[in-house]
Order: structure tokens, then sequence, then C-alpha cells
């Protein structure tokens, strides 16, 4: 991270070749390679004869099965998320985390944890065939572990616990959304679901079954349930409309930006925040750290981002008494220097026209304050 300046508005981020004369006639065109044929039944994971030379995800074929096994999950019970944020990382350390959602099976042989569109899995067994070290693995525990999200992975490098000793059981019966993935517990197993990617996995204590259904798995349309007085709420906001509110920004000196942070996808307020940065800058752009985004959404819909220009590691808190205040802290280093700018913003809704936001008044002043700070780190 190198140097910043912040002003009292914002942060300002600021071969050609010949054709040949008698070009080589193309190839006579012919009908393309036909897609691979769908199996009939999903295949369970096999262990390999010998270990890969570094890991990768399972490839995953299309199977005419897939589509009647990955439906059950729409059709089991679906639970209030927000029951599940409770686990216990270790015996004396029962802990509840805002961003990660877990489970496990009433036997409790599988337990899983994972956010908005990821999760990681783990089933207790003798039977179950364990993934080999692949030879360019880095340094850790290898562990059976499954990581589900756009893909399949299975086995992990873990220097530190990634699941949770214990959690909250989910009943034979139950689905539980995380947000783009949704799990259903059943006696012979539980099996998971992607419906941006269509692909899912079948896990008990005897097999993992990846599966790709041959057409686009429908999302589950279900309204989740809420308990009244719930510190947390299901997923509102799609990882899909935070891609889509991203490309919608402003793409300043070919700036190419990218969800970053946890984002408040579980919190009950009808705000929520979350983060897009970039790793494409450097001296060019004067900036000091990764510039950054806090995108809004209200009531699950894009207001659009907090300030106008990015900021340094730009992070945002909803107020815990005014569910319209945010809360902005900004991260300056320079010579082994550090200042944490901090400001305000308020989302205004007014009758017939589209909610925008406005530095609060005290804000205004605090700036001018947090400015001379910053202009110490010179």
């Amino acid at each position: 991270m190198r140097r910043g300046t912040l002003t009292a508005t914002a942060l300002i981020l600021l071969a050609s070749g010949c054709a040949p004369k008698d070009p080589a006639p193309s190839p006579p065109s012919g009908p393309s390679s036909p897609a691979p044929a769908a199996l009939e039944v999903a295949v369970p994971y096999t262990r390999p004869a010998q270990p890969p030379q570094q890991s990768e995800p399972l490839v995953v074929q299309p199977s005419r099965d897939a589509q009647a096994r990955l439906s059950k999950i729409t059709a089991g019970k679906l639970v209030d998320s927000g029951n599940f944020h409770a686990s216990r990382w270790r015996e004396d350390e029962p802990m509840g985390l805002d961003d990660h959602i877990s489970f496990m099976t009433p036997s409790g042989h599988i337990i899983c944890t994972g956010g908005s569109n990821w999760i990681i899995c783990y089933a207790q067994s003798a039977t179950l065939p364990a993934p080999p070290r692949p030879a360019q693995s880095p340094s850790g525990n290898w562990e059976p572990y499954i990581e589900f999200g756009d893909e399949i992975t299975y086995g992990v490098a873990a220097g530190n616990p990634m699941l949770p000793q214990k959690a909250n059981v989910l009943p034979y019966g139950s689905t539980l959304r995380f947000g783009d993935i949704e799990c259903l517990s059943a006696r012979d197993g539980i099996t998971c679901v992607n419906f941006t990617s269509s692909i899912g996995f079948h896990l008990s204590r005897d097999d993992l079954t990846p599966m790709r259904t041959v057409d686009p798995m429908p999302v589950d349309s279900r309204v989740e349930p809420r308990t009244p007085g719930n510190a947390y709420c299901g997923a509102v906001v799609s990882n899909a409309a935070i891609k889509t509110a991203i490309a919608a920004l402003p793409n300043s000196g070919g700036l190419h930006w990218m969800p970053v942070g946890t984002g408040d996808f579980y919190t009950c307020h009808d705000l929520q925040l979350f983060q897009a940065g970039t790793n494409d800058y450097d001296n060019n752009h004067q900036m000091p750290a990764m510039p950054t985004y806090v995108l809004a959404f209200d009531r699950g819909r894009f207001v659009g981002p907090v300030t106008d220009h990015a900021y340094p590691w730009l992070r945002g808190e909803v107020d815990k008494s005014d569910p319209t205040l945010i809360h902005l802290t900004v991260h300056l280093i320079r010579n082994d220097k550090s200042a944490n700018p901090q400001f305000r913003a308020r989302l205004c809704r007014r009758p017939n026209q589209p909610a925008r936001f406005r530095p609060t008044r005290r804000s205004a002043s605090e700036l001018i304050v947090q400015r001379e700070r910053a202009r110490r780190l010179k």
C-alpha cells in the first residue's frame, strides 16, 4: 500500500498492424463438434490411481438424473437461515458469525459452513474415498473437505480450522438457503445445489456424487421464513445483482472492479452495504491502496455507490439506531504512518424520486479535520 490524500468531497481516481495482401483461404467450415452426451446417472467420486500434480476442480459431467435429484432440494421445508449463524469452533468458544451460516446433520456425521455463494462440507467417514494429496499442494494439513461454489473441489490444504466442531442441526427434510446455494438434509446424506451454475453434489458417509443438470436449474422462488426478533435475516441481495451493480461503476483509467469483503448479506437492515475494489491500480492512478466503492442496496434494490469516487479501503457500516445513516472509514498509509479518516452519509428517500446519498452536515466538518490529519502523514 502506498500514499494517499483525502479531499473534502472524494478521492480523485483518476499496435497497429497490416493485413497480408493475399490472405490465406480459411479452412472449409464444417459441422461443429457435438456436445458430450449426458450420462444417464451421475457417477460418484472415485479415488484416482495416481495423485494429480495440483489441486483442480472435479470434472462434473451433466447427467439426466441430476435435475430430479437436485430438484428435491426445493421440495424440502425451507427454514430460517437466521437460526444457523451460531456455531462452536472450539469446545469452549460458542460464537455467532455475521457472514457464516453453519449446520450439521442430525446424526452429527456431516457438517457444513459457508456464505452467500460458497460452502465447505466434511463427512466423518471411514468408507468415503479420500482425495489424494496433489504433488504440488501447498503446506498444511490435507483435509477431505468439499469446497463448493461455481465448481466442486475435493481436498483442501488447511492451516487453520475451516469448519466448526459443532453447529445447529438441520432436521431431515429441511432445506437451508445460503444465498445462491441451498442444501437439503436427508437420512441418506445432504444434497446441495448452486442455482447460478446448475451444479451440485450429494454427500454421505459412503459417497460424494458431483452433479450437473442438462438444462439450467430453476431458482427456488420461495420466500425464506423469518423468526421475529432474530438478529439475522436471509439473503435478499444476490451475487448476480452485485455483479450487475459493479458493471455500472465508472471505468476510469481502465480499472476493473470486483467484489471484495463479506458484505451485509444476512443483516436485517433495509439498507445493505457491499464493497467493490480493484487491483488494477499503480502510481499513474495516484492511488495509495486498493480503491474501493461501497455499494448500497435498499430493500434488495441497488441504489448506487455511497460516494461519487472510490476511496482507499473504504468501508461502510449502517448505524445501529438510525437505519439511514452510514458510517464510512478510509485507510491511509504513508511513510509507515497510518490514519483512518471517517465521515458519514445518509440515504435520502423521497416520494416518486430515486433514493440518493448526501453527506451529513456534521461530516463536512469531520472531513476537514480528517483531511488535516491525513496531511500530517506527508
